[in-house]
């Protein structure tokens, strides 16, 4: 028991502290032969911009901010994602429909989709915009990827029992697709924190971390903008920490 519960925390908590310590390091040894804080200042000097940040109203303001924004655009994508990915799973006929949709909002340049947002929408709207679009492909092929790995056979007995809608939806749909799906839900959400962030900053969004980030570098403050880089990070860590939290929970439940 003891040897099972020191390799977890070898594997979980260990190694990745060791990465953390090494890119640290690296980033002050750079800092050291640098010396020069316009440019790169070191770790310390970020965190402790941060903290500074910390009490202040506006910074609280602008962090809750921008994951209201990642949040709302992420669940417009998630809701639309999952609803057609059913869809195309029950209906063929949709599937081949989307596919063309699908593979255009792939290949579209990620830069364009943000300025013909901003010139579509108001400021305070276009990040959620454009990170819905950029999200949706991803979180549609990763759903229909999930219902594909569900047994045919399981569902045509379902069917032919008659077993309500939701007991299938719980005891059989959930159970398979869900730990899959999480991944996808996982790996979407950080990747819409980033976009909405730099959406801010092109869109100049009031009350965004976007805006502060790009404030300081205007006035070439480094070391606050790595602070506010921080705090991004901060947020798609916890962000996705909370998913885990879920995953496993459906998966004991499984």
């Amino acid at each position: 028991m003891k040897n099972i519960t020191s390799k977890v925390l070898l594997k979980n908590i260990l190694w990745p502290l060791v990465g953390l310590g090494i890119f640290l390091t690296t980033w002050y040894i750079a800092a050291s032969i640098i010396n020069l804080e316009m440019i790169l200042p070191s770790p310390v000097e970020s965190f402790r911009r941060l903290f500074l940040l910390f009490e202040k109203s506006y910074f609280w303001q602008a962090v809750l901010g921008t994951l209201t924004r990642s949040l709302i655009s992420f669940c417009i994508s998630f809701v639309i994602a999952s609803a057609l990915s059913i869809i195309s799973f029950v209906f063929e006929p949709i599937k081949k429909i989307l596919s063309p949709l699908v593979v255009l909002l792939r290949s579209v340049p990620t830069m364009s989709i943000i300025l013909i947002s901003l010139i579509w929408f108001k400021n305070a709207v276009a990040p959620m915009v454009i990170s819905a679009i950029i999200t949706f492909p991803i979180l549609y092929s990763g759903f229909s990827s999930s219902l594909q790995e569900i047994d045919p056979k399981i569902v045509e007995m379902s069917d032919f029992y008659r077993v309500p809608f939701f007991r299938k939806l719980f005891n059989l749909f959930l159970p398979y697709v869900g730990p899959s799906s999480l991944t996808t839900i996982q790996s979407g959400l950080s990747f819409n924190v980033k976009l909405i962030i730099a959406a801010e900053v092109l869109a100049s969004t009031t009350q965004s971390m976007g805006r502060y980030m790009q404030v300081s570098k205007v006035y070439l403050d480094t070391a606050e903008l790595l602070g506010w880089t921080i705090m991004a990070i901060l947020l798609s860590y916890f962000l996705e920490f909370v998913i885990v939290v879920i995953k496993r929970m459906i998966i004991r439940w499984k």
